[in-house]
C-alpha cells in the first residue's frame, strides 16, 4: 500500500477483522494483487494514494459513507478522517438547505 505522506509502500494494518490484511494475501504467482472491490471508488482510493490531502473529494454524502468503508477496508486511517470531516460538512450543508427549503413553504 502507498501511504500519501511518504509515498512509501507498506503493508496495511490489521483490522478488527483481519480485512485489510486479507485483500494483501491476494497475490497471484507473478506477484500482482487483486483486489476485488468496486471499481469507481477504487479510483479514489488511488487518487488519494497519489495526491493525499489535495485529491479532489466527492460532495454526495453516498459516495462519501461508501468511500468511508473503502478507506477502513484498505486500512487508511488518514483518509478516513479527511473522508469523515468532508461528510460532516456535506451533511451540515444538505440541513441548512432542507430548513430554507422549509422555511420559504
Amino acid at each position: 500500500m502507498v501511504a500519501p505522506e511518504c509515498g512509501r509502500h507498506k503493508r496495511p494494518p490489521r483490522d478488527g477483522d483481519g480485512s485489510a490484511e486479507r485483500w494483501w494475501q491476494k497475490v497471484d504467482s507473478e506477484g500482482a494483487i487483486f483486489i476485488n472491490r468496486d471499481g469507481d471508488l477504487f479510483a479514489h482510493v488511488l487518487q488519494f494514494m497519489r495526491d493525499g490531502k489535495r485529491a479532489v473529494l466527492p460532495e454526495r454524502i453516498d459516495i462519501l459513507k461508501q468511500l468511508i468503508r473503502e478507506s477502513e477496508f484498505f486500512g487508511m486511517e488518514s483518509w478516513k478522517g479527511v473522508l469523515t470531516e468532508q461528510l460532516e460538512t456535506a451533511e451540515r450543508n444538505e440541513n441548512e438547505t432542507t430548513m430554507k427549503i422549509a422555511q420559504n413553504s
